[in-house]
């Protein structure tokens, strides 16, 4: 399903962490065993380069961020869960997350 929503990702590596907020998102959102968001605007969206930088950050360090995600629309996204990126694809600018400890 496809949402205008804001985006507001908590990221958790280490010892550190940081709140980010990404407005105007235009998502597709799905939800089964995994999370999957892909931008569905025609502009370059904040969220997905974003994540995408993180992602590659963490591959060569050979580390693993974990995100809490939240929305201020209603979507599948559950708040209660911390996710970690589990696959990008930049063809068609998405993020499948894994639920942390599933």
């Amino acid at each position: 399903m496809e949402y205008n929503t804001d985006i507001s990702v908590t990221v958790e590596n280490g010892k550190e962490k940081s709140d980010h907020l990404f407005k105007n998102e235009s998502t597709s959102i799905t939800r089964a065993t995994k999370l999957w968001i892909k931008n569905v605007s025609e502009e370059e969206s904040n969220f997905f380069e974003t994540i995408k930088m993180w992602y590659g950050i963490d591959k060569n360090t050979k580390t693993t961020s974990y995100y809490s995600i939240t929305t201020s629309e209603s979507t599948p996204v559950e708040s209660f869960r911390k996710y970690y990126v589990e696959k990008i694809n930049e063809e068609v600018q998405a993020v499948t997350f894994a639920w942390h400890g599933y």
